[in-house]
């Protein structure tokens, strides 16, 4: 089966194989005339297809849509498009459009045979090959291509920044907007999930994340766009719709939808937290406002208090507690002061109100979360500056005063 994955645009490219099945169908039903008719409409459209993608037409003033398919076989070999050998081997389809009027075709002496068929066939594969290449060396992959790999080639993975690095905006674009979203919530969706495909989605989510990083800020902002319609127009499974989301993607967001997306993701963002909202807080932290800060910080603490079996027990989970700690400091360093101060008070009233209350498990908690915030010089985090925080045991934090944070 010959592959149009470099056809960028997807109902054209549904077009393109359809025609490719019925000429394979046509060989095996022995029927010479519709298959060479369909090799040759196959060859004509994606030749023109690449020319009038490649901006051909503004180079040259010449409209490849007018042109005859004689004309368009000679000018892509003389844009380096076609090799020399396909050139000549085109001659045997340049008359496929006679054969389609009975009169013509008798006047003109054309006729459709066995032999020409496969000649006609074999030509359409190789001219599919030869413009997949060209495209892909001259523009790099096309987003579809980036998928197809990543599912196909299990070392694409190692060498994914070089897949996407020379991709133009248009294909990032139906990367974000489409391919990569529509692929990873239909694996998701499914109800069961083979290791592969939890392989598969891994790489779909770094690929998003990779691409987002080098689209253009035109890009990020449909992206981000597309992502405010999804939360208002749908209403199931709303934990989904954060396993591509990064809360520093709130900087391509207006204000007013920075306030929605914070609202919605705070109402989902409970404990247990899971792995993929763990993830999608990524930067979130320079956004928070007083208010948010408190409910960041309770789910935090119900997840190492209560649930933290979770992070030790759950089958598919790739985190830890430490691994929540980590994340909770990061996002402290990257707050506001304001919010900073927040924290700090929050964390010591709720401690003292629990260790009050005798509750030292939840005590605990806080102490884990305090402790966190002075980072250790094996934490990974070694250039994120030092905060004003002292060690929880140098901070009189047992001898506090004030009301409990209930």
């Amino acid at each position: 089966m010959a592959n149009f994955d470099f056809i960028s645009e997807e109902d054209f490219r549904s077009s393109l194989e359809q025609d490719y099945r019925e000429l394979i169908a046509a060989m095996e039903a022995r029927a010479w005339k519709a298959a060479h008719v369909l090799a040759g409409s196959i060859v004509e459209a994606v030749l023109i297809d690449y020319l009038m993608w490649s901006g051909y037409q503004k180079r040259s003033s010449s409209d490849p849509l007018r042109m005859s398919l004689a004309q368009i076989i000679s000018v892509c070999r003389q844009e380096n498009i076609l090799s020399e050998k396909t050139e000549h081997l085109s001659h045997a389809i340049r008359s496929y459009r006679n054969l389609i009027h009975p009169g013509r075709s008798i006047r003109l002496g054309e006729t459709a045979t066995e032999n020409g068929a496969k000649i006609a066939q074999a030509l359409a594969e190789i001219i599919i090959e030869e413009i997949a290449a060209v495209k892909k060396k001259n523009y790099g992959y096309t987003a579809q291509q980036v998928i197809n790999k990543l599912e196909r080639d299990s070392t694409a993975k190692a060498i994914l920044s070089h897949l996407v690095n020379d991709m133009n905006d248009y294909e990032k674009e139906r990367l974000l907007l489409y391919l990569v979203p529509e692929r990873y919530h239909g694996l998701r969706s499914l109800s069961t999930t083979s290791t592969n495909d939890e392989d598969t989605l891994r790489v779909l989510k770094e690929c998003f994340h990779l691409v987002f990083d080098l689209a253009s800020e035109e890009t990020k902002r449909k992206v981000c766009k597309n992502f405010i319609k999804v939360l208002k127009e749908e209403s199931s499974d709303v934990e989904w719709r954060y396993d591509l989301f990064k809360g520093k993607y709130l900087q391509y967001f207006s204000s007013d939808d920075v306030s929605l997306v914070k609202k919605h993701f705070f109402s989902v963002f409970t404990a247990p937290i899971t792995d993929e909202l763990l993830d999608a807080v990524d930067g979130m932290g320079v956004f928070l406002n007083s208010e948010d800060v408190v409910v960041f910080i309770t789910a935090f603490i119900n997840s190492i208090a209560t649930y933290s079996y979770v992070y030790e027990n759950q089958r598919h989970s790739d985190k830890d507690i430490n691994d929540v700690i980590v994340v909770f400091c990061v996002e402290y360093y990257r707050m506001p002061e304001e919010c900073q101060h927040v924290v700090i008070n929050t964390l010591k009233r709720r401690y003292k109100y629990f260790c009050d209350q005798g509750r030292d498990d939840v005590a605990k908690a806080f102490k884990q979360l305090y402790d966190g915030l002075w980072l250790p010089e094996d934490s990974g985090l070694e250039n994120i500056e030092d905060s004003h925080s002292p060690k929880l045991e140098e901070s009189g934090l047992g001898d506090l005063e004030g009301d409990a944070f209930r």
